[in-house]
C-alpha cells in the first residue's frame, strides 16, 4: 500500500508510474488537497489512485480540502494528532491526515488476507455513502474485515 500526499498537475510521467503500480498490484492511496478547490489535483484523480478527502469529528467536508470527483473516500482529517520534529506531538488537519487513515486501514487489511485486491475490493463494499451524490466514509477495520471473512479483534 502506498500512501502519497502530494498534489498538483497531471503528469504523464506520473500517471504510467501509477498505472505500472496499480498493474503489480500495489494499492495507490493519495490525498486529494488542502486548496478548497474543484479542480483535480494528481496523483488523486488518476483512476489507478484512491483520492481522500477529509472529514471532521461531527462528519463533515473538512472546509480547506478539494472537491470534486477526484474524492472518492472521506476520512478522519481535522484535529488528527500526529508527530512532529523535536519528538513530540501536534494536532493536525488535511487531506495527507485522512489519506494515512486509509492507507493504514488497507495495509490492516492486505495484512489480514494476504491479498492486495481483495483487500481494496472488501474496503468499497463495507463502506456506506450516505448518498450517491457523496463519496463514500472511510469503513470501520471490522466491517471490511468480515467482508474478507476474517475474525476481527476483541479489543
Amino acid at each position: 500500500v502506498l500512501n502519497m500526499a502530494l498534489v498538483g498537475p497531471p503528469n504523464q510521467l506520473l500517471r504510467r508510474a501509477m498505472d505500472r503500480l496499480d498493474q503489480l498490484g500495489v494499492l495507490l492511496v493519495a490525498a486529494v488537497g488542502n486548496e478548497g478547490v474543484d479542480e483535480p489535483r494528481y496523483p488523486a484523480a488518476y483512476p489507478s489512485v484512491i483520492g481522500v478527502g477529509a472529514v471532521d469529528r461531527e462528519g463533515r467536508p473538512y472546509a480547506r480540502g478539494n472537491r470534486g470527483p477526484a474524492v472518492e473516500v472521506l476520512a478522519p482529517g481535522v484535529e488528527i494528532v500526529s508527530t512532529v520534529p523535536g519528538d513530540s506531538f501536534a494536532f493536525g488537519d488535511g487531506t495527507s491526515l485522512a489519506a494515512a487513515n486509509v492507507t493504514g486501514l488497507l495495509a490492516l487489511a492486505v495484512a489480514a488476507s494476504g491479498d492486495p485486491l481483495a483487500a481494496r475490493t472488501a474496503f468499497f463494499q463495507a463502506a456506506q455513502p450516505e448518498s450517491a451524490a457523496l463519496p463514500i466514509r472511510v469503513p470501520k477495520i471490522c466491517a471490511v474485515l468480515e467482508r474478507l471473512g476474517k475474525p476481527c479483534p476483541k479489543p
